[in-house]
């Protein structure tokens, strides 16, 4: 009896709710307070960019007259003509004879060179123009070299001439044999002098004056570009007062 007792109290005991006393009270965690968003920054406005000033007559007519251009050319060489007679003329009683002329075609050479204002540039003028002073001396001693070369050359003629004069006078006065000999070395110093002048002769023209001889149209392009792009922001003109002086054509004879 007393341990069927002290059973049933274990059992209340167990399943009793526990003390008020002993239950802690769930307490919710404070909500965190979020900072406030920042508000988005607003773009800085830049400075607005001052107009370029504007250009002055006298820049106008500087650009005119300093800036580079690349023009085609048409060379025309007109032909040989040919005088020629036959018959007898000197026939005694027969004066009948015929005279006739041949002419040939005129020659005709395309080609192109660079102008400055109304002058056309020779190819050393030109290197100086774009800043290659130093391709320019070295052109300049090339041509005066050959230039050299053909006067040499020529004076080699002039002698041949004196000397087949000289010969042919005294053949006639002396009737020696020798001065008829040097009378032929003569006449051929005249032909070797003056025909040999003509290489270096031609050579030092090319060099000087025929822009294909010496460059690439592409080559030219770029430099003769690049020179008026310079001068342009020297002057302070904008492009279109550049393109404006660059593409009126100005009339120039040949």
């Amino acid at each position: 009896m007393v341990l069927r007792t002290a059973s049933s109290l274990a059992f209340l005991l167990a399943i009793a709710p526990p003390a008020l006393a002993d239950v802690e009270p769930a307490i919710a965690p404070a909500p965190v307070a979020e900072a406030p968003a920042e508000p988005p920054a607003e773009p800085v406005a830049e400075p607005a960019a001052k107009p370029p000033p504007a250009a002055t007559p006298q820049a106008l007519r500087d650009y005119r007259a300093r800036y580079l251009r690349v023009e085609s050319e048409i060379i025309e060489q007109e032909g040989e003509v040919w005088v020629m007679s036959s018959g007898h003329p000197f026939w005694p009683g027969w004066h009948n004879s015929a005279t006739y002329v041949h002419q040939q075609p005129n020659k005709v050479t395309r080609t192109w060179g660079v102008y400055q204002d109304f002058m056309r540039l020779n190819i050393p003028a030109f290197l100086t123009a774009v800043g290659q002073t130093g391709e320019a001396e070295a052109l300049r001693e090339e041509i005066s070299d050959l230039q050299a070369k053909a006067s040499k050359r020529r004076w080699i003629g002039v002698a041949g001439i004196v000397t087949s004069v000289g010969g042919a006078i005294g053949l006639t006065i002396t009737g020696n044999p020798m001065a008829s000999v040097a009378s032929g070395v003569g006449l051929l110093a005249t032909a070797g002098g003056f025909l040999s002048a003509a290489i270096p002769d031609q050579k030092a023209l090319a060099l000087r004056d025929h822009y294909p001889a010496s460059f690439d149209p592409g080559e030219i392009r770029a430099l003769v570009d690049a020179h008026n792009e310079q001068l342009r922001l020297d002057l302070r003109l904008s492009p279109s007062e550049a393109m404006m002086l660059e593409s009126g054509r100005r009339d120039r004879s040949h």
